[in-house]
């Protein structure tokens, strides 16, 4: 036989050997999709004879496409080179540069990420004179990518809905500024990458030929995540050949609230008409017990292709459901099961709980804390997210490109050099005078005759630009940013600081350097241009790394496509998961469809856990028991109860107030108390509720008070909602929809949880202060009081207390430290408290 097809079943040597017309491979979970993948594109070059560069192949993720890229050169050796792969984003950016004159742009245009586009749009909402509370920068740029993502004009928009109908109209205005700002700075986002790709095939026929003609067959993987005008990118791109495999599973489409549509997977005929449907049913991943019990829950959703996993794996244990008195019990009862996995052998890194909102992390982070449970929030501070990271890219996207506005703003008095805010507030001014970008005009100012102080402060920095434009073709980009960061002062400045928090900025800009230098090395021709392209475009997923053994906590949106030995799947609560404002049918079975991909993670077993009460709006009440877990057989759980009326008291230490009469038990509202110290997710992301929607950001800012109701009997409970309070701006999710509560996705929570300040406003907004010396500062003693407070450590740098155990120069301190995300206990006397 073959030997591409000898590894492969009966499906997959069909899918990997039928190359005419148009395919839709439903590729179940965990079923040997990447492997049909690569061998069917090494079936192509080695079997068929096409040219690599014949080949376009699309993903979602550079870990994907660098996993299949790798798989398909061990296939067939040197020919995969010229192969076009890469996720939509960077696919559509390298043909947009042939061709940006087209449209309007130079070759040299920016890609703004998240960061960039809030950055932007904070100066637009200031420029209109909007509220910055009612207009927050980061929900307006998620209304507007929601809009773009699902082709919807923004006219249509704002007149669908009377109630917010003038809360729109304003945001309309900040949109169109916002677009005409992008084009001075010759700037695209995320979003702009596809729209002005499908804007070029549409009104150019020239290039849609041209590509066309060059790619003879197209292979898409995920196509369950794919929007409206990624398909209509496909459709332009394929044309008659209708050469075209899509690869995906229409039930683990879970990215509805960032313009994914499963209609892409559903409705996939009417598109490529006569396409041909395979389906990938077995199952390598799970055990049977796992299979079935995922089955019998997805099989719930009506709008779905239907398929069947099975495995030749054995039946494992059955699914384990802990029920917990509290979501603090509730942590203290996975962190056992942890340990119990620990005891079998499972390393941390083959475990992982999973949860629906990013607000759920805190209570597991603080027990496992206690437990002394090494753990990482993945989807925290990115390395590129950093302070001195983002500072040193800022440099080196004005010595490409010095339309650049946000990055001049940026680095422009860092460190500082006599160029502060009224210095960039005149030169904005004159800016807007001349209609030029900031850098070119700050350099006809400082040709003038007798300039003033800030002007000549703007010569220096203009001096050293030019200069660094002049070295960049002679140098690497690992040589170029060391000149960069040298004569800028940016590490004379660094240097400066206290000696650990030095030690730790300088590490970060070791490592990017030895990025860059890495990057050198795997593309010996590459650009500056296509380095800070690539540093764009990069996803949480792209940086997972599993080399330490530390339990990861994560959102099921964020295990998409990762796999574990033991999940722990939490928070299974109505309202909770399915989430509360999800109440449509397609958006209950949005939610099963995540569910299931939390299911079908777990290669061995899974437990899943709920709470009977939770605090929740600013008050304990009831829980009931997740519809989805109702679903799974009772023949395949196997039931881990708490103790009757083991109550707070026991769980979260406190006083438990008489049990009420069960006929007329009902959550009390609980007595206002003063604001507790931020919670570990609020202190390390500095703000507080990092949930996807406006009600789980307020559920994470919720600590309840001192007492708290006896578990109720959970067949009578119920869950009650909070008095409504007076309504907050709508989010990105509800703007974009016409409704509140709408999506509850990673973007979403960003924008809902930042109503004055961007994240990169609070990260990074200014240089860090200098520590004072000696061995403490303030007068508290080590107690609880410092929980909360900042501190530094002499070897991990610079954390946030979760907790103290003990008082005194004798206790021991838990503390997250932020450059790592390593959560510790450490003496008290090791610490410094800083202001």
């Amino acid at each position: 036989m073959d030997p591409i097809l000898e590894p492969l079943n009966e499906v997959q040597r069909e899918i990997v050997t039928s190359c005419d017309g148009p395919m839709l491979v439903l590729a179940g979970a965990g079923s040997g999709k990447t492997r049909a993948v690569t061998h069917k594109i090494s079936w192509l070059l080695s079997r068929l004879g096409y040219m690599p560069w014949r080949v376009l192949a699309m993903t979602f993720t550079n870990k994907a496409a660098g996993e299949m890229r790798d798989r398909v050169k061990k296939l067939v050796g040197i020919p995969a080179e010229g192969l076009e792969m890469g996720t939509f984003h960077s696919m559509c950016a390298r043909m947009l540069r042939r061709h940006a004159d087209r449209l309007g742009y130079t070759s040299r245009f920016l890609i703004f990420d998240a960061d960039d586009s809030a950055v932007l749009m904070r100066q637009v909402v200031d420029e209109l004179g909007l509220d910055r509370k009612r207009f927050a920068p980061r929900a307006l740029c998620g209304a507007y990518d929601t809009l773009r993502s699902h082709n919807r004009p923004v006219d249509k928009w704002v007149a669908g809905s009377r109630h917010e109908g003038d809360w729109r109209q304003r945001a309309a205005q900040a949109f169109l500024r916002y677009e005409q700002h992008k084009r001075r700075l010759d700037a695209m986002d995320f979003t702009d990458l596809m729209e002005r790709m499908l804007q070029l095939l549409c009104e150019h026929d020239d290039v849609r030929d041209l590509y066309r003609e060059r790619y003879q067959y197209v292979l898409v993987d995920e196509m369950q995540d794919t929007n409206e005008v990624q398909l209509r990118l496909l459709e332009q791109l394929v044309g008659a050949h209708q050469r075209i495999c899509a690869v995906g599973d229409d039930d683990q489409s879970i990215y509805g609230w960032r313009g994914a549509r499963v209609e892409n997977m559903l409705d996939f005929e009417k598109s490529f008409p006569g396409a041909r449907i395979l389906r990938m049913e077995q199952n390598y991943r799970s055990t049977r017990t796992i299979i079935e019990a995922a089955h019998e829950v997805i099989a719930n959703n009506r709008r779905r292709h239907v398929k069947k996993l099975w495995t030749e794996n054995g039946d494992g244990d059955g699914l384990v459901l802990v029920t917990a008195d509290s979501e603090g019990d509730e942590a203290r009862r996975i962190s056992l099961q942890v340990r119990k996995e620990q005891e079998r052998g499972t390393a941390l890194r083959k475990m992982a709980v999973f949860f629906r909102t990013n607000a759920q992390s805190r209570s597991f982070e603080e027990e496992l804390a206690r437990q002394g449970l090494p753990h990482v929030v993945v989807g925290g501070m990115r390395f590129y997210e950093r302070a001195e990271v983002k500072d040193t890219l800022a440099y080196l996207r004005l010595v490409v490109n010095e339309r650049d506005d946000v990055s001049f703003v940026r680095v422009a008095n860092k460190p500082a050099r006599g160029i502060g805010d009224n210095a960039i507030e005149k030169l904005r001014q004159a800016a807007a005078t001349l209609d030029r970008p900031l850098l070119a005009t700050a350099r006809e100012l400082a040709e003038g005759q007798e300039p003033e102080r800030w002007v000549k402060a703007l010569a220096g920095f203009v001096r050293l630009i030019d200069r660094w434009k002049e070295l960049a073709p002679k140098l690497s980009v690992a040589a170029l940013a060391q000149e960069v960061l040298k004569s800028s002062g940016y590490v004379e400045k660094l240097s400066a600081l206290d000696r650990i928090e030095a030690e730790s900025r300088l590490g970060n800009l070791d490592q990017l350097i030895t990025a860059m230098t890495e990057f050198q090395r795997i593309h010996e021709s590459g650009t500056l241009i296509d380095y800070l392209e690539q540093v764009a475009l990069i996803t949480d997923i792209d940086l997972w790394q599993e080399e330490q053994d530390r339990l990861p906590l994560m959102t099921v949106h964020a295990a998409k496509g990762l796999e574990f030995d033991v999940v722990f799947a939490s928070g299974m609560e109505e309202g909770l998961f399915p989430y509360e404002s999800h109440v449509s049918q397609s958006e209950v079975e949005e939610e099963r469809r995540l569910f299931y991909v939390a299911l079908t993670r777990a290669r061995q077993r899974v437990v899943v856990s709920w709470a009977r009460s939770r605090a929740r709006f600013g008050e304990w009440s009831f829980s009931k028991i997740s519809r989805f877990v109702g679903e799974i057989p009772d023949s395949l759980i196997e039931r881990e109860d708490a103790p009757a009326r083991r109550s707070f008291a026991a769980v979260m230490g406190g006083k438990r107030p008489p049990a009420p009469d069960p006929a007329r038990a009902r959550p009390r509202r609980a007595r206002p108390a003063a604001p507790p110290p931020p919670s570990f997710a609020e202190a390390s992301e500095g703000r507080r509720g990092a949930a996807a929607g406006p009600a789980a950001s307020k559920a994470a800012a919720s600590q309840g008070s001192g007492e708290r109701p006896p578990a109720p009997d959970p067949a009578r409970a119920r869950p009650r909602r909070s008095r409504p309070a007076a309504p907050p701006p709508p989010s990105f999710a509800e703007a974009s929809e016409g409704r509140r509560g709408a999506a509850a996705g990673p973007t979403a929570s960003e924008a809902a949880a930042s109503p004055g300040q961007s994240r990169a406003e609070s990260r990074d907004g200014g240089d860090a202060p200098k520590a004072r010396r000696g061995h403490r500062t303030g007068t508290a003693s080590p107690g609880p009081s410092w929980t909360g407070k900042q501190v530094r450590h002499r070897t991990h740098g610079p954390g946030r207390v979760l907790a103290v155990i003990g008082s005194g120069e004798k206790a021991l301190v838990v503390v997250r430290f932020e450059e790592s995300s390593v959560v510790t206990t450490v003496p008290a006397g090791s610490l410094q408290l800083l202001p």
